[in-house]
């Protein structure tokens, strides 16, 4: 199984230390923000650190001047 970030079609967005990726075909994923678990093509990574990927609702959510924090 090829890793996340070698599925990567675009860069989306940053905001600070979370960049927004949009991958290649929909994947499970668990937002280390919020838990949550959803089939999705977007995903925000933070700190460059593919383990720990947030979702784009959360992505969304900060504000685009400050920096992520650590769910």
């Amino acid at each position: 199984m090829a890793r996340l970030r070698d599925r990567v079609s675009e860069t989306a967005e940053s905001r600070g230390e979370l960049v927004l990726y949009k991958l290649d075909r929909p994947t499970e994923v668990t937002c280390a923000r919020c838990a949550g678990r959803s089939t999705t093509r977007w995903i925000a990574v933070l700190a460059d650190d593919w383990t720990r990927l947030w979702c784009k609702a959360c992505f969304l959510a900060m504000p685009a001047s400050n920096r992520a924090q650590p769910g």
